[in-house]
């Protein structure tokens, strides 16, 4: 398969040149406010035309380090059930950040979903960029790279995300992501911090993703944060970036079937599937 340099990169490092000021001034706020964390636990429902729908499990946290008053990283790791498979990922963010403009950084990751029907394997790995822009209530976060793996398409990837804060504790999204195994797809979301719970860092958040052939991909789920009491909004740009396991595993296993229908891998435990059963139905690959 052919190989090109992801133009998302491209366009994120374009973007960054709207930081005013640039990774040479220092803000009056760190990178990272302090050695923070979070976990979450959540479900997710997945369903598409002529593809088996399923309810997954998914288990994901981050450590977030300051390295210097300018710069931070963050380590995330997910666990995922998958149709009685287990599933696992891990990742790491190099960023700079001034909490009042926003957030530059390297991003990689690694997926796998070992012993597939006890005969395939399937992984993935990720190596790109993201960026983030604060904007007073508004937040716009992308991200992209270049992905390849075992029993996977090879190619770049990309999300674009809008954020608004309805208020400091609720914050509301929409944006679209591609990667070479699917089509453009659009997502919804969103968290929300209770006034009541500030000091323990719980919230709630709940999204959609959406797409060609009826695809729909919905999460909802519970979050900790292991920090000083703080806004929500306080959270997202002072202490961890989002946990880019959590969001790839949550969507991994419809193109797994979406594979298996296109023919490019036997996977065993996917032969119930009904796949072009309707007339005109493409998989989406």
């Amino acid at each position: 398969m052919k190989k090109t340099f992801p133009r998302h990169l491209a366009a994120i490092a374009a973007l960054s040149v709207l930081l005013t000021g640039g990774i040479a001034h220092a803000g009056e706020l760190p990178a990272v406010s302090k050695l923070n964390g979070s976990a979450s636990l959540s479900g997710v429902y997945h369903n598409q035309d002529n593809l088996s729908e399923g309810l997954d499990g998914l288990l994901s946290g981050s450590v977030s380090v300051p390295l210097t008053h300018n710069f931070g990283f963050q380590a995330d790791a997910s666990l995922a059930t998958t149709d009685d498979d287990g599933a696992a990922g891990i990742g790491g963010h190099l960023f700079w950040r001034d909490p009042a403009k926003g957030l530059i950084g390297l991003t990689t990751s690694y997926v796998t979903f070992p012993n597939v029907s006890g005969q395939y394997d399937f992984d993935m790995k990720r190596f790109g960029a993201e960026s983030e822009f604060y904007l007073g209530n508004i937040t716009l976060s992308f991200s992209g790279g270049y992905q390849n793996g075992h029993n996977t398409d090879d190619g770049s990837y990309g999300t674009a995300m809008g954020y608004w804060y309805a208020n400091d504790n609720l914050r509301l999204g929409i944006g679209a992501t591609k990667n070479p195994l699917s089509d453009t797809d659009g997502i919804i979301d969103a968290e929300w911090q209770p006034n009541f719970a500030v000091e323990s860092g719980m919230t709630l958040f709940a999204g959609t993703t959406f797409g060609r052939n009826n695809l729909l991909i919905a999460q909802t789920g519970i979050r900790f944060y292991f920090s000083d009491p703080k806004t929500l909004k306080q959270r997202n740009r002072e202490d961890d970036p989002v946990i880019m396991t959590d969001e790839i595993l949550s969507q991994v296993n419809p193109t797994l079937y979406a594979n298996y229908c296109a023919g490019k891998v036997p996977y065993v435990k996917y032969t119930q599937v009904t796949c072009g059963a309707t007339q005109g139905y493409t998989p989406p690959i």
